[in-house]
């Protein structure tokens, strides 16, 4: 026979050794990494379908800053349970975006940010003997 006392102390100790590894948590939902091609975002989106989520990039009125927009909700109306995510995250990048990819897994959204490759051509100053020639 067990002591309720007991109960509750086992349950205790089961709660305080109990351990969740997650990089992307609820109070920091998204993280990323820069690579050779642009940026890979993973956004914390558990519960939420595929077919529910929504990735773009826009802006704001009034910001110079474009920002990545992920969106999406799924409500399950047997359990009267209802999961959301609405983010906008500013980039803070100047280069032209090529391409934007996301796929779901594993309740996460993981997002592909491709910049396109500019070549910045060399420049030789030509020397003038006065500055009005450039119509400064």
């Amino acid at each position: 026979m067990r002591d309720g006392f007991f109960d509750e102390f086992d349950q205790l100790f089961k709660l305080a050794f109990s351990n969740f590894n997650r990089p992307v948590k609820d109070m920091q939902p998204y993280r990323y990494e820069k690579t050779d091609n642009g940026f890979i975002f993973v956004v914390n989106t558990l519960g939420i379908g595929k077919d529910d989520i929504s990735v773009q990039i826009n802006t704001q009125k009034g910001d110079p800053y474009r920002y990545l927009h992920v969106k999406g909700a799924t409500k399950m109306e047997k359990i009267n349970f209802q999961n959301s995510v609405d983010l906008a995250i500013k980039l803070r990048i100047d280069e032209e975006i090529e391409n934007l990819a996301y796929e779901v897994k594993d309740g996460l959204t993981i997002i592909y940010i491709k910049l396109k490759k500019t070549v910045q051509p060399e420049i030789t100053a030509k020397y003038i003997e006065n500055s009005e020639e450039l119509g400064f």
